[in-house]
């Protein structure tokens, strides 16, 4: 999506005109299918079928800010267990905390200019993956023996297993995705129940097309807004790598 609020003003103006022009055609077609007979059973299965769709709506759109969130979390947990690193790594030996240090920097930098650009697209980096392992082979020739240096070690290989964590969290948020017969249900579910407002009777037919037009754009807003969460790192909405670009800021100038 190259413009976010482009697209979704162009998905709630189609969804609107789409809503509003399906009425009139069906008005055109067949004009008595708005007779008042019935009025009150129409109303008490639109309250039925409302009710349910604005409940599955209201949960799938809860799960996809959650997975959003999720991701957002992960992006804050991976990014502070690389600062503890470079923090940890000040009690290392001299030749040992300059490669931990560039290592981690390296890796940071790698998110910024390569992850992200792969997981707005749904893929991986190779880049940012041989990086991430730069790391842990950085660590696997440090060698202490004193204290300080024992026990800064033994943290920083936690702290290293937590950014592990953190970076997979991270890739499989960047491919989560909402299942497509929830989609098929959703946007079934949607044109359902707008076309289940055709058959009441209004005494002003403009302003029941208003009110039909303006319900199809807010459940087109709606969808669109379910598409751009469960895509955290692609968009305008999307989750930005400042956090990995303060920490190379801080550090890359200290190396």
């Amino acid at each position: 999506m190259s413009s976010t609020l482009l697209a979704a003003a162009l998905i709630v103006l189609a969804a609107a005109a789409i809503s509003a022009a399906g009425f009139r055609l069906a008005l055109r077609l067949r004009p008595r299918f708005r007779d008042e007979e019935q009025t009150d059973v129409k109303s008490v299965y639109f309250s039925m079928v409302g009710v349910l769709y604005a409940i599955l709506l209201a949960f799938v759109v809860v799960v996809a800010w959650e997975q959003f969130n999720a991701a957002e979390e992960a992006t804050h947990t991976e990014a502070t267990r690389m600062s503890n690193l470079m923090r940890d790594a000040g009690a290392f030996p001299d030749a040992d905390r300059q490669q931990v240090r560039s290592a981690v920097v390296t890796y940071a930098e790698a998110i910024v200019e390569h992850e992200y650009p792969a997981m707005a697209e749904g893929r991986a980096s190779a880049r940012g993956a041989a990086a991430y392992e730069r790391i842990w082979t950085e660590f696997y020739g440090v060698d202490v023996k004193e204290e300080p240096a024992v026990t800064f070690y033994a943290e920083s290989l936690e702290r290293l297993n937590d950014l592990g964590e953190a970076r997979r969290l991270r890739m499989l948020a960047s491919r989560s995705t909402i299942p497509l017969p929830l989609w098929v249900l959703l946007i079934g579910g949607g044109i359902f129940t707008i076309a289940w407002l055709y058959p009441f009777h209004m005494a002003n037919v403009r302003t029941q097309t208003v009110a039909i037009g303006t319900l199809g754009g807010f459940t087109g807003f709606v969808l669109f807004l379910v598409y751009a969460l469960q895509h955290p790192f692609a968009g305008e909405v999307a989750i930005d790598p400042s956090v990995y670009e303060d920490l190379v800021t801080l550090w890359k100038g200290r190396l």
